[in-house]
């Protein structure tokens, strides 16, 4: 992402009402983008507010075990993608993901550095020719630490923590990667309307993110 981008959005998203979001997540085997792979990718489509349309819900077999520790937070066992197929067979199929042609989707994600590190990894080995894949993509985290004046390693600043506070009530609804593109975009949502003065553009707000992750803090 670079400084061209922010001035060639900024026109076009000069509110986010305006702003078409892909919001997506990913769930893993483990942190790791090098080793670790994808087992479910999720994605909801929408304009701010506006009716909102699954994109994709899939699951895969990553060709190894998963540990009990991750199916212990997503629920995802070996069993439950015995009969998925590898993500490699599906990615060059998904043609929104891979796109070049759309540059101004807004992607959004929470942790997105991580979910962009994981889906970039898997674009590399599995889809050919394809070796600089970077999406405009903005993480709600930021948008609250930019309305608070946080610093970039605050971590008060978690999924569980952000979502009561604008009276978004996640508890016992099934941890999914679709679940969890609906609270990014509820979150969102709910920030544009408490704090629609303090709120970052989305260009100012791709910048900040572009700084934090190009210095350590």
């Amino acid at each position: 992402m670079n400084a061209k981008h922010f001035t060639d959005i900024e026109h076009t998203w000069a509110t986010w009402t305006f702003a078409e979001l892909l919001s997506v997540d990913t769930e893993t085997t483990g942190l790791s983008p090098h080793h670790d792979r994808i087992v479910e990718i999720g994605a909801v489509r929408c304009q701010l507010g506006g009716a909102r349309s699954v994109h994709c819900n899939q699951r895969f077999n990553p060709r190894r075990p998963i540990p009990p520790k991750v199916t212990a937070i997503n629920g995802i066992s070996d069993k439950d993608v015995a009969q998925s197929p590898a993500i490699g067979a599906w990615l060059p199929t998904q043609f929104e993901l891979i796109d070049f042609a759309r540059p101004r989707r807004l992607w959004i994600g929470n942790n997105a550095d991580y979910d962009h590190s994981m889906i970039a990894a898997e674009m590399t080995r599995d889809v050919v020719g394809l070796r600089h894949w970077s999406p405009m993509w903005l993480d709600v985290k930021v948008l609250l630490k930019a309305i608070d004046g946080a610093a970039r390693f605050d971590r008060g600043y978690r999924m569980a923590m952000m979502l009561p506070r604008f009276g978004l009530d996640y508890q016992g609804r099934a941890h999914s990667a679709v679940v969890d593109c609906h609270a990014n975009l509820d979150l969102l949502e709910a920030m544009v309307r408490q704090y629609p003065k303090q709120l970052p553009s989305p260009a100012a707000a791709l910048a900040l993110q572009a700084h934090w992750l190009d210095t350590s803090g």
